[in-house]
């Protein structure tokens, strides 16, 4: 099960360090919770494409509202991403984890 499907979002040969692009967490959280920490990993077909896709040291959190940026991967990388975001809350005993298809990346 997927928790964004609204939008697509795209990058292309152009794109460097596009965004940042919010995924707010509100009504996926339980109540009065705060994140200590978020990682946003990206795949193609499986494949971690995260080193390539997501631009280094640009995922953040301002409440429960999670932020990241993207930049062109090269032709290598052409296809939709599917996006995982694992935060984890504050006394690090909970992990939550959410799903966002697609970055699509194009020429």
């Amino acid at each position: 099960m997927l928790d964004f499907v609204a939008d697509v979002i795209s990058v292309n040969s152009e794109t460097v360090d596009w965004g940042p692009f919010a995924f707010d967490l509100t009504d996926s959280l339980p109540t009065g919770v705060t994140i200590a920490s978020v990682q946003v990993r990206s795949f193609l077909r499986g494949a971690e494409t995260t080193a390539n896709l997501v631009t280094p040291n640009t995922a953040y959190f301002a409440g429960l509202v999670v932020a990241v940026n993207f930049s062109y991967p090269g032709d290598h990388f052409i296809g939709s991403h599917e996006i995982h975001i694992i935060v984890t809350l504050t006394g690090g005993t909970s992990q939550y984890g959410f799903r966002f298809n697609y970055v699509d990346v194009n020429k």
